[in-house]
């Protein structure tokens, strides 16, 4: 449901880059062991088919070293793939490896969210599901205004369903999704 949700400001935001003759760029924070990025990849691959590699960059960032290897690995078992249609693992899945065209448009991060800026600003997607919540008030309502102010004019940010924005970065974004948690910084 939720990227389904994301669909269609995917196309919207490519649209408006690719006008500009620029990339597609997503961050996807705390990334854990890459199920998410890589879930990211295949949504920009149905959006922007054979435009995919030319027009779109993931950063995927996680702290933790361990996450990281396996993001890397992308060695995924069958249970990672519940949610996602069979025709789309077929697609860009063998082996229960990304396909080397998903593979290259992710760059794999060591990165602490509270200590260090994002990568690559500006983006045009944030992705920061299920991470914020373990942090205490003041450090979320940080990490809020470092996702903000990395948003690309127009960007989105999607965080957890269990997440909720607020502080002065709930005054810069406008909630377009409520169940979904999809926010859009104004063009």
């Amino acid at each position: 449901e939720t990227w389904e949700a994301l669909r269609p400001h995917l196309a919207e935001l490519w649209a408006t880059r690719h006008r500009a003759g620029s990339r597609l760029r997503v961050w996807s924070a705390g990334c854990a062991s890459g199920e998410e990025p890589y879930t990211i990849a295949v949504l920009l691959a149905e959006t922007l088919g054979d435009d995919l590699l030319d027009q779109s960059l993931i950063d995927a960032t996680d702290i933790d070293r361990l996450s990281l290897e396996r993001t890397h690995q992308a060695l995924y078992p069958d249970t990672a793939f519940t949610e996602m249609p069979a025709s789309l693992k077929r697609r860009y899945f063998v082996d229960q490896q990304p396909v080397q065209r998903i593979r290259e448009i992710l760059r794999v991060l060591a990165h602490d969210l509270t200590r260090e800026p994002p990568p690559r600003p500006a983006y045009d997607l944030i992705v920061c599901r299920n991470v914020v919540i373990y942090f205490e008030r003041e450090a979320q309502e940080r990490l809020f205004q470092v996702f903000v102010n990395a948003l690309a004019p127009g960007g989105v940010l999607l965080l957890g369903k269990v997440e909720t924005l607020f502080g002065p970065a709930r005054e810069q974004l406008t909630l377009v999704d409520p169940r979904e948690r999809i926010y859009v910084k104004p063009a």
